[in-house]
């Protein structure tokens, strides 16, 4: 397996009314899977979100992401039915 990724988080505005603080995050992954004998795979994932404190003790909260798995052993050599 050979991965990279990154993340990133920005803080937008902070102790302002109505904005204790509102920040967004994202980030990347990309994966490449090599098996002897059976071959590679690649995939990116990828995560957005944000954050908003309209005072100091509430937290709304909203992600959105896509992710995969990568298959097992007895999915990448078991012949399809």
């Amino acid at each position: 397996v050979y991965e990279g990724f990154a993340e990133l988080i920005v803080p937008l505005i902070a102790d302002q009314p109505f904005f204790h603080s509102l920040t967004v995050e994202g980030g990347a992954r990309y994966s490449k899977y090599e098996v002897e004998g059976g071959g590679s795979n690649d995939a990116w994932t990828y995560k957005v979100g944000a954050s908003w404190e309209p005072v100091d003790s509430i937290k709304f909260r909203g992600n959105y992401a896509r992710a995969v798995r990568a298959p097992n052993i007895g999915e990448l050599f078991t012949p399809r039915n």
